[in-house]
């Protein structure tokens, strides 16, 4: 079995992380803390809040695109961040859980968006493994 986590990978022109994990809910965590961590998001005082999440897709790699848009928008419109995630991502592509958010400072490096590109959720010998690819 894989141990979870993420890495940089370089890119040519935009940012993008390798996530590793032995499930699809912690693949999808790791994906959302690779994301805050390339950023160089910092929590910043204030209040905390649980914030239920619910989403489906026609596919797994459209529903982690779509929930890391959803920790981004949270980011850019409400300035907040996760500081704890409880998901339950089940192969017919839903998600179900909360988030913990607190405020956030601003980022280092901003990232516009979450990108397809060369993005699919493959079975190793070790777990599960994707590339996501942020356009800056």
């Amino acid at each position: 079995m894989t141990t979870a986590g993420y890495q940089e990978v370089e890119h040519t022109a935009d940012w993008a992380i390798r996530v590793r994990a032995p499930g699809l809910s912690e693949l999808f965590r790791q994906a959302a803390l690779g994301m805050f961590a390339l950023m160089g998001a910092e929590p910043a005082d204030g209040s905390i809040k649980w914030r239920r999440v619910d989403l489906a897709a026609d596919d797994l790699e459209t529903l982690l695109v779509d929930w890391l848009q959803d920790l981004l928008f949270a980011q850019e419109m409400r300035n907040r961040m996760p500081d704890q995630i409880e998901i339950d991502v089940d192969g017919s592509a839903r998600l179900r859980g909360r988030v913990r958010e607190r405020p956030s400072g601003r980022p280092d490096k901003p990232i516009k968006a979450v990108t397809y590109h060369l993005m699919v959720i493959e079975q190793t010998d070790n777990g599960l493994e994707t590339l996501v690819v942020f356009d800056v």
